[in-house]
């Protein structure tokens, strides 16, 4: 995941210095002129410190921009592994409690067949003598 996203950020900002910086060398007295403009400003050095930096990348803010891309990949990574593990533990609750319901089913209906093949009682005769009417004991 961490190497797809630097190849990801590679692409887009490229791969050599002439790639990210336009041709010709950069005015370093421009960036220190810049520079002490931006510590009058306050805040709004860093908005226009991003703002040069997306018009004229160079390699020395790569590292942070990549760190940042990577941590993000991390919990994006974390976030779905969490879910996929909370998906299976709804997965596996629902086929147990299918799995139980179907073994109640069977064990109803085993006890039902069990009832119909057993041997009828034998019918129940009245003791000898019990229709006579001049026993009495």
């Amino acid at each position: 995941m961490a190497v797809a996203a630097l190849g990801v950020t590679l692409s887009l900002t490229g791969t050599t210095e002439s790639d990210l910086v336009p041709d010709g060398p950069i005015p370093r007295d421009e960036d220190a002129g810049e520079a002490g403009a931006r510590t009058t400003t306050g805040r709004g050095g860093a908005a226009e410190r991003r703002r040069r930096d997306r018009q004229r990348p160079t390699l020395s803010g790569l590292g942070t921009r990549v760190e940042q891309i990577l941590e993000l990949a991390e919990r994006q990574a974390d976030d779905h592994r969490a879910e996929a593990r909370r998906e299976a533990e709804r997965i596996v609750t629902a086929a147990r409690h299918e799995a139980e319901t179907i073994l109640n089913r069977a064990h109803e209906q085993a006890a039902g067949i069990g009832r119909d093949l057993s041997p009828a009682p034998p019918a129940q005769t009245p003791p000898p003598g019990a229709d006579d009417p001049t026993r009495h004991a």
